[in-house]
Formats: C-alpha cells, sequence, structure tokens
C-alpha cells in the first residue's frame, strides 16, 4: 500500500530482478512477527501485490510492518488516484515527490521539500495515520511504504544481496572509470555485493556517522567522490575541516 505520490510505473514487460526471500507481517519486536489483514484503500492511496522485495534493517519502532524496496502491481485504488489504475506495474518509492515544491519541479533533484527520509515516522505524511491494524491496534508504517508482503508470513528474513541497490549507487552515482580504486564501508549484504568480496571512489553503506566521515575523507583531493548509500540517524552531526572541501 502506497500513496500515488510515493509510487512510481515500470515497464510491465521488464522481468523483475529477483532480490530476496523476505519475512512477512507485523514486526512485534527483533525476531517477531504476526500476520496482518489486507489493508483497506484510502482516497489517494493504492493496494498492489508484491512481486519482489529487499530488507534493510532500520530504526526498531514496534508493533511495525517494515520494508520499503519492492516492486509489485497495483489491485486498488481510492478515488482520489488518479495516475495509476489497477493492473499498473509499480516501485514504491520511499522518498516520495509532492509535484508542487522546487525540488520535485527541478531537473536536477528529486528530493523533495515535504517527503523526506525519516525511519522514526510510523504514519503517512498525508494525514499523520497508520494503514494497517491488528485488532484495534494501530501498527506503524516504514518510510511510508511497509512493503512487505502480506499475503503470507514467515518467522524469519533471509535477505540476498540487493541488485538495483548496489548497481545503482556504484554504476549511477559514483560511476566509477575503469581501473578506478574504490572504497567501500560496511560488511552488509549491499555493501559485500558492491565489491564483489573485495581511491577515487567510496561509497558508505552503513549510515554510521564516523564511518560516513571516512568515506568522504579518504577520497582522492580534487576529483575524488564520497557516495552516501547508508542513512544516519535523525541526530547524526557530520563534522569535517572546512578544506576538505576546497581540496
Amino acid at each position: 500500500m502506497g500513496n500515488q505520490g510515493c509510487l512510481a510505473k515500470i515497464n510491465r514487460l521488464a522481468p523483475l530482478d529477483k532480490v530476496c526471500i523476505l519475512s512477512c507481517g507485523i514486526s512485534t519486536g527483533l525476531g517477531a512477527t504476526l500476520n496482518v489483514a489486507k489493508p483497506k484503500k484510502g482516497s489517494s492511496v493504492a493496494v498492489f501485490g508484491l512481486g519482489a522485495v529487499g530488507l534493510a534493517g532500520q530504526t526498531p519502532l514496534f508493533p511495525r510492518i517494515f520494508d520499503h524496496e519492492a516492486a509489485g502491481v497495483v489491485e486498488s485504488v481510492g478515488d482520489g488516484v488518479k495516475n495509476l489504475k489497477p493492473g499498473d506495474h509499480v516501485l514504491p518509492v520511499f522518498t516520495g515527490e509532492c509535484g508542487d515544491c522546487v525540488h520535485c519541479k527541478s531537473e536536477e533533484s528529486n528530493m523533495c521539500d515535504l517527503v523526506r527520509i525519516n525511519t522514526d515516522r510510523g504514519v503517512m505524511i498525508g494525514d499523520g495515520k497508520q494503514r494497517f491494524s491488528k485488532n484495534g491496534t494501530p501498527i506503524n508504517q516504514f518510510l511510508g511504504t511497509s512493503t512487505l508482503n502480506i499475503q503470507s508470513s514467515m518467522k524469519a528474513a533471509l535477505p540476498r544481496s540487493i541488485r538495483q541497490h548496489r548497481l545503482g549507487a556504484t554504476l549511477n552515482v559514483a560511476k566509477p572509470k575503469k581501473g578506478s580504486s574504490v572504497a567501500v564501508f560496511g560488511l552488509g549484504a549491499v555493501d559485500l555485493a558492491i565489491t564483489n568480496g573485495g581511491v577515487g571512489r567510496s561509497l558508505e553503506c552503513t549510515g554510521n556517522v564516523n564511518s560516513i566521515i571516512s568515506a568522504f575523507e579518504c577520497v582522492y583531493d580534487g576529483w575524488g567522490v564520497a557516495v552516501l548509500v547508508g542513512v544516519p540517524s535523525t541526530d547524526a552531526i557530520f563534522k569535517t575541516n572546512p578544506f576538505n572541501f576546497l581540496d
């Protein structure tokens, strides 16, 4: 389930990459899940069935339906949804777009002023409410998407490396040239996938602010590129010598 501003259509003829074997349902605590009832559509909400999901652990706010990386097919839409219809193949986008702010209208950025990454937010940004409940108890959202499949349930997730994530960050953002040296910070599935086991380019995937600083400071002066993939905590502070921006 997602707001129409957080869904992007995809080519239905293109095959979906196999990204992981996932757990499904409500996370009531670390290592615990419950089955969930099907959500009801809202005026600006589309309900879609999943074809693939990538799991990324974040803030432990419970009870909650996790995850934000997925692909699926629209099953139903609310009366206010204008850009989607049942049968559309879509990708939920956890950094959705309002369509009106300067960033949404710019060709340089899609980092909407309204919809910012906030793993502590357990509600939908449109109305400040959750879309799911269990026995009358509201179930928190995750990044405005909560994409774990609701049709079945497993006790634990078996995450696999996320092909779109690692390739997109490496090839489309860092853009290393042939023969470049690349530093990758972190030892998770995404990090190891980027290196295939392994500096002109660095990719920080942990979200730890100290690691982010190291990733920024380790690149070549003048032309090195540090790509930040991990999401830091909301109170993290990035500190570095100002001359690092001039070198």
